[in-house]
């Protein structure tokens, strides 16, 4: 009999879902209002590029019990190109935060997870299912959404697809054949050949056919809106962009310009001087890179008398990004060396390195000299870099961490060692649990 009640539950629960027949055109919309639960907290970009499954479900719902440890399995075989999501419709309550707690399942659980048009319902659990590009594929019972995913999941068009962003039905080998940075000649001149009729298959390649087009006039466009302003940059993208219009009239049209680009005298050292800058990573825990010779030629390359004006401008801007990049970086290490000395005494020796020569090394001796004064700075950082190089994977992991501890604990205890540095063993500390 409680079984009986139970699964009546569990239907009128739905009901209050049932509504007009689906929109078979239904694209799927992500709703930030409704409640999160568990899982991973979702967002709008959380689906782009994968296959989204809608799980409709109830705590007090023995079958949908039984099915989230089915789809929990999903999840995590189809990691990276699966979202779930799974609609909480039943009353929430002390119960089932309990209950999603002891469950730890890994997908996303939302309650009253609405889609932006209705699903029919006929019982929980129930699930509705859309493809990489968010269109509307299916909506049912487990087992026969289930048997979908394999086939949608190896039906997402490669990341970098021309068409990534369009619902191919007809042509669907041209998701992987028009691909960014390759030729697309050939593959045009078969969707034109197909695109003479009003049939739906004609229409759709006229459609491919008008997508790229826009794609390739876009693009051919920004290259000439930067020649003006940044030759290297637009020579940069024009050489990574021909191979694509080869044998297009587009090409042709840019001819002209890039003709006047070889032109410039410069034209190859602001080109390398972009390739180096665009290598820089500032916000790298390891600095790799040199930067005082970058900025060097480049400030030498603006005083040039036989350089273009827009070689020039090119070069100063990017000094100006350079600088930015810098000055942001060295504030960070300011404000961390007063909250975790260790951790920005070593920073602040791996940025000198790479910005000798340059003046904004100036700001940071100060720093580095009141740091150095701490009695137990060199203890600290130790004690920052064995943290660094903690690895749980590591057989040696319980003996480090320990002998990590032991250090930051006596650190703690002693009197004379200064706020900032206990604060920042406490923090590591803390870390560790």
């Amino acid at each position: 009999m409680k079984k009986v009640v139970v699964t009546l539950f569990c239907l009128l629960a739905a009901s209050a879902w049932l509504n007009a027949a689906p929109d078979t055109e239904l694209k799927f919309t992500w709703k930030p209002n409704a409640k999160h639960l568990s899982g991973p907290v979702l967002n709008e970009d959380s689906f782009k590029g994968k296959v989204t499954c809608v799980v409709f479900w109830g705590r007090n719902c023995p079958r949908c019990q039984r099915a989230l440890p089915n789809v929990e399995a999903l999840n995590k075989k189809y990691a990276g190109k699966l979202v779930v999501v799974a609609s909480h419709i039943q009353g929430e309550d002390q119960g089932l935060t309990d209950y999603l707690a002891s469950k730890k399942y890994s997908f996303s659980v939302y309650q009253h997870f609405r889609l932006g048009s209705p699903i029919r319902l006929t019982g929980i659990p129930y699930f509705a299912v859309f493809d990489s590009k968010g269109y509307y594929v299916a909506q049912g019972k487990q087992d026969e959404i289930i048997a979908l995913i394999p086939d949608l999941i190896a039906s997402i068009p490669p990341a970098d697809s021309l068409l990534a962003s369009l619902n191919i039905k007809h042509h669907k080998a041209y998701e992987s054949k028009l691909m960014r940075g390759k030729p697309v000649k050939t593959s045009l001149a078969s969707l034109e050949r197909q695109s003479t009729g009003s049939d739906e298959k004609a229409k759709e390649a006229k459609m491919i056919v008008d997508h790229v087009n826009k794609y390739i006039d876009t693009e051919v466009a920004a290259i000439v809106a930067l020649a003006a302003k940044e030759p290297g940059l637009a020579y940069t993208r024009f050489m990574s962009f021909w191979k694509v219009i080869a044998g297009l009239p587009q090409l042709e049209k840019l001819q002209p310009l890039v003709a006047e680009l070889k032109g410039y005298k410069y034209l190859q050292m602001i080109v390398q001087c972009r390739k180096d800058y665009d290598k820089l990573d500032l916000k790298s825990s390891v600095y790799k890179v040199n930067i005082t010779p970058l900025v060097t030629k480049l400030n030498a390359l603006t005083k040039r008398a036989d350089a273009s004006d827009a070689v020039k401008a090119e070069a100063k801007m990017i000094v100006a990004r350079v600088n930015s990049d810098i000055d942001r970086e060295v504030a960070e290490i300011i404000a961390l060396a007063k909250e975790e000395p260790g951790h920005g005494y070593t920073r602040l020796m791996g940025f000198g390195r790479v910005i000798n020569g340059l003046p904004q090394l100036e700001e940071l001796r100060p720093v580095a000299v009141e740091l150095e004064s701490d009695k137990y700075l060199k203890v600290i950082v130790k004690c920052r870099k064995d943290y660094d190089r903690l690895d749980v994977k590591s057989s040696f992991y319980k003996s480090l961490k320990t002998g990590l501890v032991t250090k930051l604990n006596a650190l703690i205890k002693r009197a004379d060692a200064s706020d900032a540095v206990k604060a920042e063993a406490r923090s590591m500390l803390t870390s560790l649990g």
